[in-house]
C-alpha cells in the first residue's frame, strides 16, 4: 500500500529531541573526533585559522545583517582555494568546474549534507545527498521534463502569458505601474503548478492569494542562511501549531504552510491511485505534464521505484522543490530580463521587435519555442540575461570515492569541495567586462563563443543539473518575445544597485533589502496614465464639516480609511507647501455593474440552501451615484522626511507601532477634497432570476407549496433611489500616504496609497471636471463570485440571498 503514513513522534518528545539536537549541533561546530583526520590533512590550507576549527564562522557570515554574506573576499585575502569550515573548502577557478559538477558516466558525487538539506526537503531530488538515491528519484520525473513535454506545454504559455499582460495592465491602469516581480512569479507558478499538478494555482487572477504566494517563496529564501546552518529548523516548524509559529517566526510558518499544502495534495494523490488499482479502474497514464496530479502519478507509478519511495509525504518533497524552483529562479531571471531590455532599450529593442516580427504574422501569432530559439538576438538576450541572473549560491559536492586535485593540494576522498557558478558567469577572462549588459558576446561573430557557451552554467553543470530547463526555455523566450511585441514599457523608479543586483545569498540571489522591486509603466501612455492615477479616497460619511473645525484635516496620522475622522494624531502646524486648485459646478458620477449566470455547486446547495443539485442563478447588481457641486477645493501638501519623523516619534504613535508591533499600516492625511452647494442622487437595484428542481419542496423558505412543471422559477427585485441636498461645506474625499516604520532601524518612509481610490488629483485641470467610473464583470464563476463579494464587502448578492430564502414569489 503505497499510502502508508509516517508515524510522528509524541509532539513533547519531539520538542525535547529538537532542543537536544540543537544543544548537540551547536556543540559539534567546533573540532570533533570525526574531523581530526581531515583537519590533519589538511593543516596547510589557506584560510582563516577559526575556519578550520569551528564551524560557526561560517555561520556568522551566513547570518549577520543583513543576512546571505557572500565570502568572496576571502579567496582576494587567500588564494583561489580557501577553507570556508572544518569539512569544506572552496574552489574559485572556472576550468575546475569540469572537475567538480561531472555527469554520472564520469564519476560520482554526493551532496554535501547541510546543502541539501537546506531547503527542509530531504527525500527530494533537490535534498537527496547520496548520488545513487539522487540518481534514482530523478529518472521517475526525468521524462516530464524532457524537451518534447515542455514544447507541449507552450499553449499553457501562451494562455498565462494573456492573464499576465492583463494584470499588468490592470495595476498599471489602477497605480501607474507595475511590479514585475510579484507579477512573474504568479505567471511561472502558474505554469508550473499546473505542468506538475494538473491544475493552476489561479495566481495571476486572485492578485491577493498571488501576494501571499510570494511572501512564501520569499520567507522560504530567507530562511536559507538560517536553515543551512541548522538543517533541522523547518521539520521543527511543521510540528509546531501554525499559530504559535506565526508569532515565533512568520517566515518559517509560511514555509510549513506551503510543505502542508503539498503534502495534502500528495495524500490525495497517493489515496486516489490505490483505490484505482483497488478497483481496477485506474486510467492510462501517459506521463504527460498537465494532466491532474502529473508528476505524482509519475513517481506512483514508476516499477523501478521501491514502494517506500512512493509514500506520499517522500512525493510531497518533490512538488515542494518544483512549485519553489519553477517560480522564483525563473521569475527572477524575467524581471531581470524586462530591467535590462528597458535600461538599454535604444540598443537592444529595435532589434528584438524586428527579429520576432519575421516569424509571427498576425498580432495573434503564436510562435514554437523552437522558432523563437532560432532568432539569434533573442538567444543573445535570453543567455546573457541568464549569466547575469546566475544563482549565487555555492555548490557544494563530495567524492566518497576518489580523491580531488586542485593544483598542489589533494582532497581526500569525501571531503566538501564547493564552487559558486555566480563567480564563474562573472569572470572577466570568459565573459569581457563580466558586469555590463553585452547580448553580443552570443552572437555567432564572436569568436569567443564556444567558450562562451562552455561556461553559460545557469543551470548548473553535470548529474545535477537542472531539472526543468527545457520548461525554463520555454517561459523564457515566449515571455520575452511577446512582452516586447505587445506593449510598449518603460522603466518607473528602478535602480540596478538597488532593485536589480543581487548582493544577499538567499541559495537564489537577493536584492537590496531596500529594493522596490523593478515596476514598468507604459512608454507611449505614461503622461496619460500619470493623469488617471487615483489617489482620493471617498469619506465614509458625508456630514463631517470641512477644515478648520472637522475632524479630518491635513497632516492628521490616522489607522484606518474606513475611519478618517478619528485620528491617532492631530497634526502638528505644517512647514510644508500646501497645493490647492478650486472648482465650480463639478459633476461626479459611478456606476458598478455586475451581472453573470452560474451553476451553483451541489454541496453548497444542499448545505446552504436546500436547493438540490439542479440549480441555476441568474443575478444583475447596479449601483450608480452622480454629484453636482457648486464648488471643490482640493488642498494637498507633501510631507518631508522630517515631518513623517515627527509624526511617528509622538508618543500616541509610538504607544500603537509598538503595541501592533510594528505590523498594522498607519496613514498620514495628505489632501483633501471639500465641497459646497451639494446635490446628489443615488440609485441601487438587485435583481436574481433562478430555478430549481420540482422534488425540492420550497415551502419552507418561501411559504408557498410547490408542484408540477420540470422547473421552479424564482424572481427576486429590490430597487431604490435617494436624492439629497447639503448647504454646508463637508469633506467629500481624502488622500493618504502610507507610513513605513523600520522596526530595527527606526528609519520612516512615505508613499501615496492608492489601492481602492476612486478620484484622481485633479489640480491644474479645468472647470467643470467629470470624472465616470463603471466596473463591470461578467460570466463569473461561482466560487470566484462568492469569495469576492465576501472581500469586498458588497451587499448586493449578500442582500438577494436573505430575500431568497425569508420570502419570494413564486413565477
Amino acid at each position: 500500500m503505497t499510502g502508508k503514513a509516517v508515524v510522528f513522534h509524541n509532539a513533547k518528545t519531539y520538542e525535547v529531541r529538537s532542543y537536544l539536537r540543537f544543544t548537540m549541533q551547536a556543540m559539534s561546530r567546533t573540532v570533533t573526533p570525526t574531523q581530526v583526520h581531515a583537519l590533519v590533512g589538511r593543516a596547510k590550507f589557506p584560510g582563516p585559522r577559526l575556519a578550520a576549527a569551528t564551524g560557526w564562522y561560517e555561520t556568522f557570515y551566513d547570518l549577520k545583517n543583513p543576512g546571505g554574506q557572500f565570502m568572496y573576499q576571502l579567496h582576494k585575502l587567500h588564494n583561489t582555494y580557501v577553507r570556508l569550515s572544518p569539512n569544506e573548502v572552496h574552489v574559485s577557478d572556472t576550468a575546475w568546474v569540469d572537475t567538480l559538477l561531472v555527469s554520472s558516466a564520469q564519476g560520482t558525487r554526493d551532496k554535501y549534507g547541510p546543502a541539501a538539506s537546506q531547503a527542509g526537503t530531504p527525500q527530494g531530488v533537490f535534498g537527496t545527498s547520496l548520488h545513487n538515491t539522487h540518481r534514482r528519484r530523478r529518472a521517475g520525473l526525468n521524462p516530464l521534463f524532457s524537451k518534447s513535454c515542455a514544447a507541449s506545454a507552450e499553449g499553457l504559455i501562451y494562455d498565462k502569458l494573456d492573464l499576465l499582460i492583463q494584470r499588468i495592465d490592470t495595476q498599471i491602469i489602477r497605480d501607474g505601474c507595475a511590479d514585475m516581480r510579484t507579477a512573474f512569479m504568479c505567471f511561472t507558478t502558474d505554469i508550473v503548478s499546473e505542468y506538475c499538478l494538473g491544475k493552476s494555482f489561479g495566481l495571476l487572477q486572485n492578485e491577493i492569494e498571488g501576494n501571499e504566494w510570494h511572501k512564501s517563496i520569499r520567507a522560504l529564501a530567507k530562511t536559507i542562511p538560517f536553515t543551512r546552518q541548522f538543517n533541522w529548523i523547518i521539520p521543527l516548524s511543521q510540528k509546531i501549531p501554525p499559530s504559535f509559529m506565526r508569532v515565533v517566526s512568520p517566515d518559517l510558518a509560511r514555509v510549513a504552510g506551503m510543505h502542508h499544502d503539498m503534502e495534502a495534495q500528495a495524500l490525495q494523490a497517493v489515496r486516489e491511485h490505490d483505490q484505482d488499482v483497488k478497483t481496477g479502474s485506474k486510467l492510462p497514464f501517459h506521463r504527460n505534464p498537465m494532466e491532474k496530479f502529473a508528476v505524482f502519478r509519475a513517481l506512483l507509478e514508476n516499477d523501478d521505484l521501491p514502494p517506500d519511495e512512493k509514500l506520499y509525504n517522500r512525493i510531497s518533497h518533490e512538488a515542494v522543490t518544483l512549485m519553489a524552483a519553477g517560480s522564483e529562479t525563473t521569475a527572477s531571471t524575467l524581471m531581470a530580463a524586462v530591467y535590462f531590455i528597458l535600461a538599454n532599450k535604444e540598443s537592444i529593442l529595435p532589434r528584438l521587435r524586428e527579429e520576432v516580427d519575421s516569424i509571427t504574422s498576425t498580432r495573434a501569432s503564436r510562435p514554437s519555442t523552437a522558432d523563437l530559439e532560432s532568432l539569434p538576438w533573442l538567444t543573445a538576450i535570453v543567455k546573457e540575461t541568464l549569466r547575469l541572473s546566475t544563482l549565487t549560491a555555492r555548490l557544494t559536492r563530495v567524492a566518497p570515492n576518489e580523491a580531488l586535485v586542485y593544483r598542489d593540494w589533494v582532497m581526500p576522498a569525501g571531503t566538501a569541495v564547493s564552487m559558486t557558478l555566480r563567480e564563474i558567469s562573472y569572470d572577466p577572462e570568459i565573459f569581457p567586462s563580466p558586469t555590463e549588459f553585452r547580448p553580443e558576446r552570443w552572437l555567432p561573430s564572436n569568436p569567443n563563443l564556444d567558450r562562451c557557451n562552455r561556461y553559460l552554467v545557469a543551470f548548473s553543470r553535470g548529474s545535477r543539473m537542472c531539472l526543468g530547463i527545457n520548461l525554463a526555455h520555454a517561459e523564457l523566450y515566449i515571455a520575452i518575445a511577446e512582452l516586447f511585441r505587445r506593449r510598449d514599457f518603460e522603466l518607473h523608479d528602478t535602480i540596478r544597485d538597488r532593485d536589480v543586483d543581487f548582493t544577499r545569498d538567499f541559495f537564489v540571489g537577493e536584492t537590496s533589502a531596500t529594493t522596490k522591486g523593478v515596476r514598468v509603466k507604459y512608454e507611449k501612455m505614461s503622461r496619460a496614465m500619470a493623469n488617471r492615477t487615483l489617489y482620493f479616497f471617498l469619506a465614509p460619511t458625508w456630514d463631517l464639516p470641512s477644515p478648520p473645525s472637522g475632524p479630518i484635516q491635513l497632516g492628521n496620522v490616522i489607522t484606518s480609511l474606513k475611519t478618517p475622522e478619528r485620528s491617532l494624531y492631530k497634526c502638528p502646524k505644517l512647514d510644508s507647501e500646501t497645493f490647492s486648485s478650486s472648482q465650480t459646478r463639478v459633476t461626479f458620477s459611478t456606476e458598478k455593474l455586475r451581472a453573470g449566470r452560474f451553476g451553483l455547486f451541489a454541496r453548497f446547495l444542499t448545505m446552504a440552501l436546500g436547493l438540490g443539485v439542479d440549480a441555476t442563478v441568474a443575478w444583475e447588481s447596479n449601483n450608480a451615484s452622480r454629484f453636482t457641486f457648486e464648488t471643490l477645493e482640493t488642498t494637498q501638501f507633501y510631507p518631508d522626511a522630517g515631518y513623517l519623523q515627527a509624526c511617528v516619534a509622538a508618543e500616541p504613535v509610538q504607544r500603537y507601532l509598538s503595541k501592533s508591533r510594528y505590523r498594522k499600516p498607519l496613514y498620514i492625511i495628505t489632501g483633501l477634497k471639500t465641497v459646497s452647494g451639494a446635490k446628489a442622487e443615488s440609485f441601487e437595484a438587485h435583481f436574481v432570476d433562478g430555478s430549481v428542481s420540482p422534488e425540492i419542496d420550497a415551502t419552507a423558505w418561501s411559504g408557498v407549496p410547490v408542484g408540477g412543471g420540470t422547473k421552479v422559477g424564482v424572481k427576486v427585485g429590490n430597487k431604490g433611489a435617494v436624492t439629497w441636498e447639503a448647504a454646508n461645506d463637508f469633506v467629500f474625499a481624502f488622500r493618504v500616504q502610507k507610513i513605513v516604520v523600520e522596526k530595527k532601524t527606526g528609519a520612516v518612509s512615505g508613499e501615496d496609497y492608492t489601492k481602492g481610490a476612486l478620484m484622481d488629483a485633479a489640480i491644474g485641470e479645468s472647470n467643470k471636471p467629470k470624472l465616470k467610473i463603471v466596473e463591470e464583470e461578467m460570466d463569473n464563476q461561482v466560487d470566484g463570485f462568492l469569495k469576492e463579494e465576501l472581500m469586498d464587502d458588497d451587499q448586493s448578492v449578500l442582500c438577494a440571498i436573505p430575500t431568497f430564502l425569508s420570502g419570494v414569489d413564486i413565477a
